[in-house]
Formats: C-alpha cells, structure tokens, sequence
C-alpha cells in the first residue's frame, strides 16, 4: 500500500514539474530579445510571464499537463498565438514576422536603422494605434489631447485670442520641436503654432517621439521629433471608421476615414470637420470681457494612394488640405472675420494649407535599400489683430534621398537632401515694412551602425548642411544601446544641432506680428544635446512591469527672443547668449491582465541668460506628473481615468501674480460597445473645473497699445467639459 501511495506522489510530482521552452528569432535568424511570452489558460486567464533572454531563450517551469495558450509578442513584430497540450516537457521555437509597414516608418522617423524599436540606439517612444483611438474619445480636432499626456511633453498656448499653440519638449519653445509626417518635414513656420491642431487623430496610425537634438536626422530638431504616422488601408475589403462628437459647450465634431487594397493599389480618404462656437464663461473671479475659447472652424481633407510594383518597390502619394479659420476677443464685438469691429477689440485668423507628399522605397536586394522622399507645402494666411493686419505665403520644397547597405555587422546610410522655404508678406507693417525671407539648405549625411554583439549597438552620424545665409556646418551625433540583460537596457546619445532663426516666433503669434521687425544680422541658433535613457521590463506571473529612466541636458547658444524696448514701446529682436535645460524623466507602467497603470514625472530646470544674468524660463513648470489607469476588456468595454498636476510657473511682470498655482486635473472617459462594429463613448475633462480666470484675467493691458498681452496662459481656460458621441468601424 506504501508503495503505491508512493508511486502515486511521484507520478503527480512528475506531472506537475513539466517544462516550456525555446527560442525566439525573426526571419533573418537574429534573437528576439526582450520579447514577452504569456502562458494563459485556454479561457484566457494569464497563468504566467516570462521576458526572452538575450541569446532569444526562454522557460517556463513547473507546469502541469493540460492545454494551454502560449502568446508571444514584441515591438514591431506580428503576434503569435499558439495552443499546445502539454503532456511532456515541451520545446518550440517562434520565428517572428516584421510587420513591414510599421518597421519603415520607424526607420523614416529614427534613425533610418533597419532594425526594431528594441533594438535601436535612440530612444523611441511609440504610441500606438490603440492609445490614439483611445484620446479620439477625447476630441476629434487634433492629436494634442495624447501629446499632452506623455513625460516631458507639454501643450503650450501662445495666444489666447487666437489659440494658437505648439508643443514644447522638456521645456524648450515649441520652435525648436520639428513636426515629421510620414517622416517627412511638413510644417514651417507661418503654421507653427498651428502644427498639432492640424493632424486628426482618425488619420493617424502611430505617433514617434524622440527628444533631444542628439536624435534623428533632422539639424533644427533642438527640442526633438515628434513624426505623425498616417493610416494605411489593411484589408481587400472596404474599411471605415466614422466618429460623431459633441461636447457641452457645443462644440461639434464629424469624421470619417474609408480605406481599401486593391491587389497591388491602397487607397484611402480622410475628412473630418469641426465648428466650435464662442465660448465666455460666467463663472469666473476676475472680468475682462474677453471670451475664454474662440469661435472656429476647421476642415480637413487628406487622401493617399499607394502602388506596389512588386514585393519589394512601391511608391506612396498623399495630398491634404486644411481650411482654419478662428476669431477671438472681446465678448461684447460682433465676430465677424470680414467686418471686424472698430470699437471693440477682436483677433481673427485663417489659414489655407495645401500639400503633397511623395514616397518611394525599393529594397534593391537582401543588403541594399533606397527611400526617396518629397514634399510641396504650400501655406496662406490672412489674420488681424484689432486693426493691424498681418498676411502672407510661405511655399516648402523638401527632399530626401537615402541608400542604406547592411554588410553585417554593419549597416552604412548615406543620403542627401534639400529644403528651400520662402516666405512673402502680402501686408505691410507700418514700421518695419514687409517682412520676409528666403532659405535653402543643401545637406549629406553619412550614418553608420555597427553591432558589436546581440547586446551592444552604436550609431555614428556625421551631417554636413550648407545654407545660404548661415553659412555650412558639420553636425556629429552619436548614441549606444547596451542590453545588460533580458530585462535591462541603457541607452546614450549625444550631439549638435542649429537652426536658422526666423520671424515665426511664439511671443510674436501673441501679438499679430504687430510691429516685429524682420531678423536680419544674427548668427544661427546652436544646441548640444545628450541624453542616458535606463529601461527595465519584468514579468512577475501575470504582470508586466516596464520603467524608464531618462536624465537629458540641452543647451542652446545664440539663442534669439523679441523683447519690449520700454524707452522707445518697441519690439526688438535681441541675443541671449544662452539658454539650458537640465532634469530628469521617470515613467512607469504595469499592466496586470485587463488593467494597465501609467505613471509618469517630469523635472525640468531651464534657465535663460538675459542680460548677463541666468534666470528660470518663463511659463515653465518644475515638476510635472502625470497619470492614468485603464481597464479594458476589448470591444466590450473602456474605462480610463486621468490625472495631471504640474508645480508653478514663474510668470512675466503683472500686477496679479508674480507665480502660478499648482495646477491639477482630472478627467475620465468610458466607452461601451454595442456590438463589434459600433460604440458609444462620454469623457470629462477637467472635472475639477479649473480655470486660470479664477486668479488672474487671460488679457493684461489696453488693446491697441504694446503693453498689451495676452499669451500669459498657464492653466485651463476652457473649464469643464464634456463630451459624447459614436464611433462606427466596419
């Protein structure tokens, strides 16, 4: 009896002591470290989690028999899903499949390193299609409502007549942030501050951000890149996602996106239009008249068409059109942007925008690529600001052309490009006459990547730009990966960049361009930048576990900023010789079955030299924190809540407050699927109604007068608001 209980024990010893293992590669062989492989059951609970080792092995133990699902997944890989019966110890190896059209537009955006995320040297952080369908629930008009969520990304409103309004980087000035679409230079600056209102978020697959003027290709990215990837059809059947969207200050918001393949050819079409009335808010401690969001209208039209010659050629083409018009201002003038009113003051803005963008990518054989890119912007704006008015063209020609040979272990890019931007007022200031401008920049690169080991990969650029007015420079940049182990990876980079100094500038958007003079007789703008990124991600049973560490420096010589000449009450253009940004970025995430938790902190100390002396920026927060939780269980039901707080903000001299309050928000959003082609969606933002005119006005001064201002805005100005609507996906 002894001896059969015995060999009973045993048996169920040996039965619950089976193993899993294998090894992950992709086509080329190369090991998949880092990836994530969940054990779950066949209902679909998560049993267990392991993280790919460095040589691409991985292992499960002390399993018992039964069926179970294994799902492996990493970065810019198609997802595998494979159901075993495990009745003995089990090994199996995955080969992933690179999802190519993901892959090449990390290329574009990086570093043109054909490799995946995980694998390249620069810090890249990648929002998905799913977080970006997530912030459609949040407002139809733009992408700002993410943007605005991340780390050392912060939306800053330059004028609060006009809304107009960039993203800062780590604290620098949304000028030194370079806007990509489709890894394409696609915004200049007549449009700057209008760069992120003018990208819907249903157009969009995938946002890239890269900070720091160490990464990317692009010389003027001081602050870094943000590149906006559009949507490409997927299935030979038509695909459609239609949104309706309306908020309780009767904003209205329609969309529609419809793409489909046909054999070799995709074609896809986008609009989405938005009308947002005047908005003045009763419930306010200090009066100025002055209405809190401006009257607008804003239609988009973006259509791209895409051929395949074979497996390895194809050519893309995409044409967009944006139609904007706005006016703000005093609430008791009629808005009326072809009558403005005399009497009372008003600010109205519209811009036309038209462009093309071409694309053409041949992989000539396994070792060599080649990917041309051109662009055509074409941007007319007619605006004023009370009585002055300030109108004008610019035309952008952009092009690219890069050959990239991989002779393992390295991978050699060279390429060339060229960038003529001109720029014609068609009104004229009554001091300064017309303003205007006429660029070119003829550059070549050469970039080179070497793999030392699976664990250590190192990028050398060396950039060369000859401008016609500034003259030639020779850019170095440099960066590193070092994969410690499975689960911890260091990156560095470091580098130079410039940039040719133009009008555009934020504090002159605040002002209608009324009386700033043309830059004439500075030296270019230069930058140094590094950056040490620690990333560690762990899989403890069912939960994944991924944390950041980021500390950057920035620092910006010849740096040009308009002040206010109190002898003669006139603009000038003045030298501040430096500017430095220095702090530190940590961002957490777990994800444990249908939760995920996303915790991010910002410190950020930037000073400006001005006048000799080294004084904090202003409207730039210390600390900066940021949070959200989500639950999700797909096409069923999302639950997402939110929560922003940022530290004061030095403020520039008024008679209100020398420093901002704290700012803090919250919102949250829910949204239920009726069945799997339709939902139905509510979101709140700033349920805690916050609003900067609860402590100072939007407007300091006389309008008409240069003392005049209205771009101190450093919290809400909208307060509460909430939204509803459907989306339809067929």
């Amino acid at each position: 009896m002894k001896i059969l209980i015995l060999f009973i024990l045993i048996s169920y010893s040996s039965l619950a002591n089976l193993t899993i293992s294998g090894k992950v590669t992709n086509s080329e062989n190369e090991q998949i470290a880092g990836a994530t492989i969940k054990l779950l059951s066949l209902n679909g609970k998560i049993l267990n989690g392991v993280i790919v080792k460095n040589d691409g092995t991985f292992l499960f133990g002390s399993i018992k028999t039964g069926f179970y699902t294994l799902n492996v997944k990493s970065i810019g890989y198609k997802e595998i899903s494979d159901t075993i019966n495990l009745l003995a110890d089990f090994n199996k190896d995955y080969i992933l499949e690179s999802i190519i059209n993901e892959e090449e537009e990390l290329v574009v955006s990086a570093t043109r390193s054909f490799r995946a995320i995980e694998d390249v040297p620069i810090r890249v952080e990648l929002i998905p299609a799913s977080e970006l369908d997530e912030s459609i629930t949040m407002g139809l008009g733009s992408a700002k409502a993410v943007l605005g969520e991340l780390p050392g990304v912060m939306g800053q409103v330059n004028s609060a007549s006009s809304g107009a309004s960039g993203v800062r980087l780590r604290g620098l000035d949304s000028r030194y942030t370079q806007i990509l679409v489709d890894g394409v230079p696609a915004f200049g600056g007549l449009n700057m501050n209008f760069s992120v209102l003018t990208l819907p978020p249903l157009n969009l697959k995938q946002l890239e951000i890269i900070k720091g003027s160490a990464s990317g290709l692009q010389s003027d990215a001081i602050g870094g890149i943000i590149n906006f990837i559009t949507r490409k059809p997927l299935s030979d059947k038509t695909e459609l996602t239609a949104v309706l969207n309306y908020t309780t200050q009767n904003a209205k918001n329609v969309a529609i996106w419809v793409g489909q393949k046909f054999n070799d050819l995709d074609i896809s079409i986008h609009s989405t239009y938005n009308s947002i009335p005047k908005v003045y808010l009763n419930s306010r401690k200090y009066e100025d008249n002055f209405i809190d969001v401006q009257e607008q209208s804003t239609l988009h039209i973006n259509n791209k068409i895409a051929y395949a010659f074979s497996k390895f050629t194809d050519i893309s083409l995409s044409t967009n059109i944006l139609l904007d018009s706005r006016i703000g201002g005093d609430n008791r003038a009629s808005l009326d942007f072809n009558n403005p009113s005399l009497v009372y003051f008003t600010n109205g803005l519209k811009t036309k925008r038209y462009d093309i963008i071409a694309s053409f990518k041949s992989q000539i054989n396994e070792k060599n690529l080649l990917l041309i890119n051109s662009s055509f912007i074409n941007t007319n704006r007619k605006s004023f600001f009370g009585i002055y008015n300030f109108n004008g063209k610019e035309n952008i020609i952009y092009t690219d052309v890069n050959w990239s040979t991989n002779l393992n272990p390295l991978t050699i890019n060279l390429g060339a490009s060229s960038l003529f931007d001109n720029f014609e007022e068609s009104s004229k200031d009554s001091i300064y006459g017309q303003r205007l401008f006429d660029y070119s920049t003829i550059s070549f690169h050469s970039q080179f990547e070497y793999k030392f080991s699976n664990d250590i990969i190192a990028i050398i650029l060396l950039k060369f730009d000859s401008h016609n007015k500034y003259g030639s420079v020779l850019i170095p940049r440099f960066s590193t990966l070092f994969k410690i182990n499975n689960e911890l990876s260091v990156r560095f980079a470091l580098g130079k960049g410039w940039r040719a100094p133009n009008i555009f500038d934020e504090y002159a958007e605040s002002r209608g361009y009324r009386f700033v003079p043309n830059i004439t007789t500075f030296n270019k703008e230069n930058s140094f930048s590094t950056n040490l990124d620690i990333k560690y991600k762990s899989v403890i049973n069912d939960l994944i576990i991924t944390t950041n560490f980021n500390i950057f420096y920035t620092s910006i010589s010849n740096k040009i900023g308009l002040v206010l000449d109190s002898n003669s009450n006139l603009l000038n253009w003045e030298l501040n010789p430096n500017l430095n940004s220095f702090g530190g970025e940590l961002i957490f995430q777990a994800e444990l079955n249908h939760f995920n938790l996303i915790f991010g902190y910002t410190y950020s100390k930037v000073t400006d030299e001005i006048k000799g002396i080294q004084v904090d920026k202003l409207l730039t927060p210390n600390h900066f924190i940021n949070a959200a939780v989500l639950w999700e269980i797909p096409e069923t039901i999302r639950i997402v809540s939110d929560f922003m707080l940022q530290s004061p903000q030095i403020l520039s001299q008024n008679i209100y407050l020398s420093k901002s309050p704290t700012v803090a928000t919250w919102g949250g959003s829910l949204e239920y699927w009726l069945n799997k082609n339709i939902s139905i969606f509510i979101n709140v933002e700033n349920a805690l109604d916050y609003k900067q005119t609860n402590y100072m006005p939007l407007y300091l001064g006389i309008p008409g007068q240069n003392s005049f201002n209205n771009n101190i805005v450093w919290g809400p100005v909208e307060g509460r608001v909430a939204n509803i609507g459907m989306k339809i996906k067929i």
